[in-house]
């Protein structure tokens, strides 16, 4: 599977892909509004943490 450039984006097809493992500094987004939800992201290299609404999802 191929890698994103952006930290996080929504696809044609309504799906979110997210994560920039190739990073080496750690990036964040707060408030990535889709469809009235509010995502935070943050990664760095291996590790992505993705929160929808205030709760991490895993």
């Amino acid at each position: 599977m191929a890698g994103i450039s952006e930290l996080i984006r929504v696809e044609d097809t309504s799906a979110l892909s997210f994560g920039n493992h190739e990073l080496d500094t750690k990036a964040k987004i707060d408030d990535f509004e889709v469809d009235g939800d509010l995502y935070k992201l943050k990664t760095f290299k291996t590790m992505t943490k993705l929160e929808k609404n205030g709760r991490l999802l895993d």
